[in-house]
């Protein structure tokens, strides 16, 4: 998984929520501040470290011992302290990756194509990216637990998607997944450690449940983000893609 891949599955995940389709249910007062603080802190973060693993579950809309499970996981480090730039490594069922994201550029190794880059100028960080995902349409908010150092909230969103049946179809069908989180928030700082994030897509062919953890530590620690030798030289992915090419 390419940097700017790992960013998009995380914002699909952390629900696509430009599509969401209308708020409902009660939410305490208490609970609001303090998702829309700890919001606005993630927003804010200059540099951070973030672990996700994933699950995901094709041919129902829950795991199963019919269904194909993969895990995957992927560690980002994250610094906007003159521009952003990223790290990432990630190992889908043991395809791993190296990647980085600097000047708005993304770079990344291709096996037998050496290193590739393509314009990842419109990137966002992962924090902003979640933020601006939650800000909305939070449904059934409330504070599961809370101790001396942290807070549990949980809430979930619903999306709603049409595709057509086929081609030269005018009518389409139309899915809905709803994803519930549980987000952990340090109370001190108002920083979120961790998100707990289960999207279930109503039973269809090819449907996918997921499930992702997204740990974040580090929070605003110096990070020195720096692209190896051998990628400075790197070819355009544009230029090298080729049928069955991997690509950034």
């Amino acid at each position: 998984m390419t940097v700017k891949k790992a960013l998009m599955f995380t914002a699909i995940l952390v629900v696509a929520s430009l599509l969401v389709a209308g708020c409902g249910g009660k939410q305490t007062s208490s609970a609001k501040l303090v998702l829309d603080k700890a919001l606005a802190h993630l927003r804010a973060l200059k540099s951070f470290k973030v672990s996700i693993t994933w699950t995901s579950a094709s041919g129902t809309s829950a795991p199963s011992s019919s269904s194909s499970a993969q895990a995957s996981r992927a560690d980002i480090d994250v610094t906007t302290e003159g521009g952003l730039a990223m790290h990432s490594t990630s190992d889908q069922g043991g395809q791993k990756t190296d990647e980085y994201l600097l000047d708005g550029v993304a770079y990344g190794y291709a096996e037998g194509q050496g290193w590739l880059k393509q314009d990842a100028s419109s990137t966002k960080a992962i924090n902003v990216q979640i933020a601006d995902s939650l800000k909305t349409g939070t449904k059934d908010l409330k504070i599961l637990s809370q101790d001396a150092s942290s807070y549990r909230l949980s809430f979930k969103m619903s999306t709603s998607t049409s595709s057509a049946q086929d081609s030269s179809s005018t009518s389409s069908t139309e899915t809905t997944t709803t994803t519930e989180f549980v987000v952990k928030v340090d109370k001190p700082a108002m920083n979120i450690q961790e998100m707990s994030v289960k999207a279930a897509p109503s039973a269809s062919p090819g449907s996918q449940a997921q499930e992702e953890v997204i740990t974040f530590s580090g929070q605003n620690s110096p990070i020195t983000i720096k692209l190896p030798e051998e990628a400075k030289n790197a070819k355009s992915a544009q230029q090298q893609s080729t049928p069955g090419s991997s690509g950034l």
